[in-house]
């Protein structure tokens, strides 16, 4: 019998399935014009948002973290010593999760919850308590959203957690999902350099792909920081890039507190049954 969790998020939204990965949004402000055709991976718009010489580039269509790698590199070809830096410019990031059940979905939320207050203190300054990527310790209401999306099956209800507007600037993005089947993170503000957006966009599709494959659902994720300890889970979840967060002075206590955030509805929820 096909549950609840066992549907794919593409099933539950009917979203039209995509081949690749990864979807990647550049907003930039610069000191001269910056170019209108980069690739034919990219188009250019306007974002409101930004100020003075100023673009948005996004993919037209998500590639592979391979290809992603190429195109962030060729619009940094582009584009490098004609930015500057802005409080205004942020890097959004789609992780397409179509193919996911909402099991594992919910499992990939969980284990980005428990280091997304480690990851912001990464994403640039200001980028805390950020109105345009509240993390979920700044806009708790979330958790109660989610809770009642679990509670009552509400997946698709107009106006729940997954399709409530208001809450598409969340520092991972929700809505996405509804509109994309994309998971969009939006912490990261935009660098100078084109190896910080590579390492972000590296450090996510990492910690997609390696929760659903070590772990079957969010209980499973927590009880394994207690059972094996932090370091360890940290370390299968992130690969080469673990070693930075464990290095971290307030690593175990952010984890922990993030912990705290989530484990009602991690907990409360029969992961098996539904």
């Amino acid at each position: 019998m096909i549950t609840f969790l066992d549907k794919t998020v593409s099933e539950l939204w009917d979203t039209r399935l995509k081949s690749g990965d990864i979807g990647v949004e550049v907003e930039v402000e610069g000191n001269s014009p910056l170019p209108e055709v980069v690739t034919n991976s990219w188009k250019a718009v306007k974002d409101g948002s930004l100020r003075g010489e100023a673009k948005e580039y996004v993919f037209i269509k998500p590639l592979s973290f391979k290809e992603s790698v190429v195109e962030v590199n060729n619009l940094y070809d582009l584009i490098d010593g004609k930015i500057i830096d802005s409080m205004r410019a942020g890097v959004h990031v789609h992780i397409n999760c179509q193919r996911l059940t909402l099991r594992q979905l919910f499992t990939v939320m969980a284990a980005y919850y428990c280091i997304e207050n480690l990851l912001t203190e990464e994403a640039g300054e200001e980028r805390q308590g950020n109105l345009f990527c509240l993390r979920l310790s700044d806009a708790d209401y979330v958790n109660t959203g989610i809770m009642s999306a679990l509670s009552h099956k509400d997946i698709r209800m107009d106006g729940g957690i997954f399709h409530n507007e208001n809450l598409r600037y969340g520092a991972m993005n929700l809505v996405s999902l509804s509109k994309f089947g994309s998971l969009e993170f939006r912490a990261l503000r935009t660098p100078l350099s084109r190896e910080k957006i590579v390492e972000w966009v590296d450090t996510l599709f990492t910690l997609k792909e390696n929760t659903i494959k070590h772990f079957k659902d969010p209980v499973e994720l927590l009880s394994s920081m207690s059972a094996n300890g932090s370091t360890e889970v940290i370390s299968k979840l992130l690969g080469k890039h673990a070693e930075r967060f464990l290095a971290k002075s307030n690593f175990e206590e952010s984890l922990y507190e993030s912990i705290r955030q989530i484990q009602h509805w991690v907990f409360l929820n029969n992961w098996e049954s539904k």
